[in-house]
């Protein structure tokens, strides 16, 4: 492994990024609100610019912050801090920081920090950082805001992972890590990660496809923040576990309340015989629990593309629109909850049709109230947070967002001493 720091934007660099910023308009919310929690919540409100889909970086951005995400409206303009380009990930630092990234396909890969000062006025927090050798998935693990891309050719001629990690404790310092990933674990072949969760003591669970790979088994590798291979296991009831869209990749794995690792797959490659499901590695376990096997594709008659968790072991699933190995640019606008435990899946009802979804955002898990926030776009309509109770297994429409053509990320920020 080799490492070495990353250099943030240099003023020039930071200039063409940031254009203005001020202050924030309250938002017209009504009894819902939840004071007790102190704090706001965060909203990166865009518009795409002409020809650009908001997806690849082309437009402005809004960060705002709101005191309810429940119902009224706010708008974008004479409001929050205006940035121009859109972003793609989320990250998130507790309620401290919200991290927003850019997965460039073509423009710049980088990343912002977002948080609360002590009077609760929204401010970026640190320097942006720029990513020189890009990424395609991101997580949280400790105090680092981690990212990675795989099939890298290093320094020494070999293909192998870069990773950055963001230690948000430190302003933002940031340093690249690189990985040999040819014959990885005594394979013979290169491996390519897909997903980071936090697995404590500076360790973190990643998903691996592997070129030229089985797709009928899934395999998952535990690293510490040095890229030192811990453990890496393999089981042949799931294919891989990773979500995709052309080149970015997600995360299928989440951390339940209890410490247990549930693990998913969406089975997206076209050349797997497996549904769609998810096994689980028990809290200090060394492997998949041979006992439980979740098999969603048969109750769902779906695959899906993203997976989040939100409270206990409540997961909100992200769904391809039409059944089968789904493309890797298809629609993805039908959402459920399931509960691992017992197994329990039921679709979300309250959200619009999924035909008349034109855009979703990066869902937001509120980890002080359990709920979960997707900001959705709907043809000829102004942007609107919709929020998910999972024990309802229901959304209802929230707070609306006027001049903007759509949302690209949620959050929560609680105010910083």
């Amino acid at each position: 492994m080799k490492i070495k720091n990353v250099l943030r934007m240099t003023s020039w660099m930071l200039g063409a990024v940031l254009i203005a910023a001020t202050g924030c308009k309250k938002d017209k919310s009504g009894e819902n609100e939840e004071p007790t929690l102190g704090g706001k919540f965060f909203i990166a409100a865009s518009i795409s610019s002409a020809g650009g889909s908001g997806a690849t970086g082309q437009g402005t951005t809004y960060a705002l912050s709101v005191d309810n995400m429940e119902e009224g409206e706010t708008s974008i303009i004479g409001n929050g801090i205006e940035i121009p380009n859109t972003y793609t990930h989320f990250a998130y630092n507790g309620t401290n920081t919200v991290f927003a990234l850019l997965y460039g396909q073509g423009n710049s890969y980088l990343a912002t920090g977002f948080e609360l000062d002590a009077t609760s006025k929204l401010k970026r927090t640190g320097a942006d950082v720029v990513f020189p050798n890009q990424f395609a998935t991101v997580g949280a693990v400790g105090n680092y805001i981690v990212t990675s891309r795989s099939s890298r050719t290093l320094s020494n001629g070999k293909l192998g992972a870069v990773f950055y990690f963001i230690d948000y404790n430190n302003n933002n310092a940031t340093t690249e890590k690189f990985m040999e990933t040819e014959n990885f674990q005594g394979t013979g072949l290169e491996a390519q990660f897909v997903g980071i969760e936090d697995a404590g003591n500076n360790e973190f669970l990643t998903g691996v496809t592997l070129t030229n790979g089985d797709p009928n088994k899934v395999y998952v590798a535990k690293l510490d923040v040095n890229l030192n291979v811990k453990a890496f296991y393999q089981d042949d009831r799931l294919s891989y576990s990773a979500g995709q869209r052309q080149g970015a990749r997600y995360s299928q794995m989440g951390n339940a309340d209890n410490g247990d690792t549930y693990v998913f797959s969406g089975s997206y490659s076209a050349a797997t015989t497996k549904h769609a499901g998810a096994l689980v590695i028990k809290k200090g376990a060394n492997g998949f629990d041979p006992t439980y096997y979740f098999d969603i594709e048969a109750v769902a008659g779906y695959r899906f593309k993203r997976v989040f968790h939100l409270t206990e072991d409540y997961f909100f699933l992200e769904f391809y629109n039409t059944a089968g190995a789904p493309a890797t640019a298809g629609a993805a606008s039908q959402y459920a909850i399931v509960r691992m435990s017992t197994k329990e899946f039921k679709w979300i009802s309250g959200f619009p049709a999924k035909e008349e979804i034109t855009a979703t955002s990066w869902p937001y898990a509120n980890p002080l109230t359990g709920k979960c926030y997707v900001g959705v776009t709907t043809a000829n309509a102004d942007p609107v947070v919709y929020v998910v109770d999972p024990k309802t297994f229901s959304a209802k429409k929230g707070m609306v967002v006027r001049g903007a053509t759509g949302i690209s990320g949620l959050g929560y920020l609680s105010p910083q001493k």
